[in-house]
């Protein structure tokens, strides 16, 4: 269903944040880019399609951490989407500190 909302982007990184493995990826940086090109070095993407990627997090409700640091893909690389996805996110949304 993502991929047909989507379209037909060059590169799609599915990630599930149930796996807890997934998580290193967001945990411990808040440098977007730096989670991004480490995201394209797992996949084997080349960093100039950034423009063409599409990222979808499943799970996300299993890391606050990344939770807030969605607003900043967004600010620092508006190319590049992120969709993501939880059961339960509205619950988990209400204990995430928000920060101005």
């Amino acid at each position: 269903m993502i991929r047909d909302f989507a379209g037909t982007p060059a590169h799609a990184i599915v990630l599930s944040l149930g796996k807890p493995g997934i998580r290193r990826y967001f945990n411990g940086s808040d440098d977007i880019q730096t989670i991004v090109e480490a995201l394209f070095l797992a996949c084997n993407f080349p960093a100039p399609s950034i423009v063409h990627t599409l990222l979808f997090i499943d799970e996300i409700q299993k890391d606050t951490e990344t939770i807030q640091l969605l607003r900043y893909f967004y600010e620092e690389i508006p190319v590049f989407y992120v969709i993501r996805a939880s059961s339960i996110l509205a619950f988990v949304m209400q204990k995430v500190p928000v920060s101005l």
